[in-house]
């Protein structure tokens, strides 16, 4: 591979991040128009699930599902390519496992929490079914979301030991990720506990994927 389609390759991976937290967010701030009480909680009553699914518009929550999906698949190669820059090591090692399987899983989780929507609104008849597949959309999301803390916080320790990334930047790693952990438990009582975190590791990507797009390989 010549350096110049190295150069490119590897700013197209870097800017993935930014593709990805862009369209998440784009993806589930378009379901989220579509939101009611029976969408964001475990012990919503039948009343807010069936008002939920009447309401809600089909069309809309395709359209965010698709470009939310998309995303996910962009951070598998952005969480690759951030972890070959902050690990620095000539070796593979299980390290790479260990880092490296959280966010795989991570997008997988998330790919299936936001599938669930499809069957909820295919079948708006059967309320009962539509709010066990909503509750099951919680558990997983909340799931992912520890795995994507995981990630996290595996890439800001590794990279302040190897100094990657600035030291800012590793420390709010860590942070975000440990809040995310403290976080997520609670997000049934309220969903700030997730969506700070949240929304703050969608910040963190989006800074760290400029950064390394514009530095480029080293």
């Amino acid at each position: 591979m010549t350096d110049d389609v190295r150069s490119r390759t590897s700013r197209l991976a870097a800017l993935s991040g930014i593709g990805y937290a862009s369209l998440v967010f784009l993806g589930s701030a378009v379901i989220g128009g579509t939101a009611g009480a029976g969408r964001h909680s475990l012990d919503a009553a039948d009343s807010d699930v069936s008002e939920y699914i009447r309401d809600a518009d089909v069309t809309r929550v395709w359209i965010g599902e698709y470009v939310a999906v998309v995303g996910y698949g962009l951070f598998i190669f952005f969480a690759a390519y951030v972890w070959s820059v902050v690990r620095r090591d000539v070796e593979r090692d299980w390290r790479d496992s260990a880092v490296l399987g959280p966010a795989f899983i991570y997008v997988a989780l998330a790919m299936v929490g936001t599938a669930s929507l499809a069957p909820v609104l295919n079948r708006r008849g059967d309320v009962e079914a539509a709010a066990r597949l909503l509750d099951l959309r919680s558990v997983v999301f909340a799931m992912a979301f520890l795995f994507f803390a995981t990630w996290l916080a595996g890439v800001g320790i590794r990279s302040l030991r190897t100094r990657a990334l600035p030291a800012s930047l590793s420390r709010s790693a860590v942070g975000i990720g440990a809040l995310q952990f403290v976080g997520t438990p609670l997000a049934n009582l309220d969903p700030v506990f997730t969506g700070v975190p949240t929304f703050a590791g969608f910040l963190w990507v989006g800074v760290v994927s400029v950064l390394l797009a514009r530095r480029g390989p080293k």
